[in-house]
Order: structure tokens, then sequence, then C-alpha cells
């Protein structure tokens, strides 16, 4: 089989390329649609690692290499009832046209601003904890207060790098409504590479 040749982009028109997952099971395929970025349909974007191991899809019938983290999302989410068009970085852009690349990523903030959610895939490795940690927050009973007790109620968000004593104190209070083994699950699923990507980038950004 072929491999998928991609057309190039309209820069002028502001273009972009949004993936259409098909049903199905067995071989991954999609269909990539172009749409002017301003009249595109509603469509989601994809917040993901990439990894290093390399497979295949199927790509308006040619093929197309992607890494497994990225075919385990495919795979996923094709299960749904209703699968949205999607805008995905290593599908949607050439990433070998070095024109194309460097346009894209200049608009990418704005493709994620004019997407109607952003997807967070954390990997498939993690899914066990993460039912363990949605298992074990259901037990607090009213964990959704309980959750934003903790982050918001010390304003935590706002105050990034701020943070007061008086922001602790909040916060520690709200800590008691979450047992340790919770706790512990919270910290086991933010502790993946998925989450320590952005400390790194914040890291390599100068002061």
């Amino acid at each position: 089989m072929k491999s998928y040749l991609y057309k190039p982009l309209d820069h002028s028109k502001g273009e972009i390329r949004l993936v259409e997952v098909l049903p199905g099971d067995g071989l991954v395929c999609v269909k990539l649609h172009v749409f002017p970025l301003a009249e595109a349909p509603p469509f989601d974007a994809l917040s993901y690692t990439w990894g290093q191991s390399k497979c295949h899809i199927i790509a308006n019938k040619a093929k197309m290499q992607v890494t497994h983290n990225l075919l385990a999302f495919l795979q996923s989410i094709r299960q749904s009832p209703c699968v949205p068009l999607l805008w995905v970085d290593a599908i949607s852009i050439n990433m070998v046209n070095l024109m194309e690349k460097e346009y894209c990523i200049r608009y990418m903030p704005l493709t994620y601003r004019t997407a109607t959610r952003t997807l967070c895939w954390t990997g498939l490795e993690y899914n066990s904890s993460l039912r363990e940690l949605i298992t074990t927050t259901r037990q607090v009973g009213n964990h959704e207060e309980a959750i934003a007790e903790c982050l918001s109620a010390a304003d935590i968000l706002h105050s990034t790098y701020k943070v007061r004593q008086s922001d602790m104190e909040v916060f520690q209070g709200a800590t008691t409504l979450i047992d340790k083994n919770t706790w512990r699950n919270v910290n086991e699923f933010f502790n993946q590479s998925y989450f320590s990507r952005y400390v790194e980038q914040h890291n390599k950004e100068p002061c």
C-alpha cells in the first residue's frame, strides 16, 4: 500500500486539516478534511505525548505512520457513539514540509482556542491508575466539592508562584476531606510524562 501524500495547505486562507476517525475494528482508518480555520465545523483538539515507537494507520486509503500512543487514542475514541472531528498535530500537519510545520505551529494556539474542546490523552498504560483515582474519590462522598475545595479555595490557579501562607492554610484544611489512599492515586496519576513535559517546558523558559 502506498504512503499517504499530503496536499499543500493554502496558508492565505488559514487552512487546517481535520481528522475524521472511521468506525470499525482492526486497523484504524481515518479521513482528512481541509477547511479554513474560520469556517471549520466544530472539532476537538488533542493534547498527548508522542512517544518513540511507530506503527501505521490508514489515512484516505493510504498508509500513514503514527506513534503507538496516538494509535491507542484513536482505537479508544472510535468506540464512542459520536466521534468528533479532530485536530491532531502528527496527522493534521505535514511534518516533513518545514514551511507548513512552521506555519501550523505559529497558529497552533489559535487552533486550540477555536476547538470546541481539548481532549487530554494521558496514555493507555495509566488507565488503571485513573480508574483507581476515580473509585477512591467517589468514596469521599461529594468528591467534586472536595477536589474543588483543595484546588480552588486556596486560589492556587490565580496565584501561581505567589502562594501565600493563608492560601496554604486553606488548602491544608481542605485536604482533610480526602484520605491518604486517594492522594497516593492522585500523585501516581500526575507523576507521568504527559504532565512532566509541561514542567520541563516551563523550566526552560526565561525568568
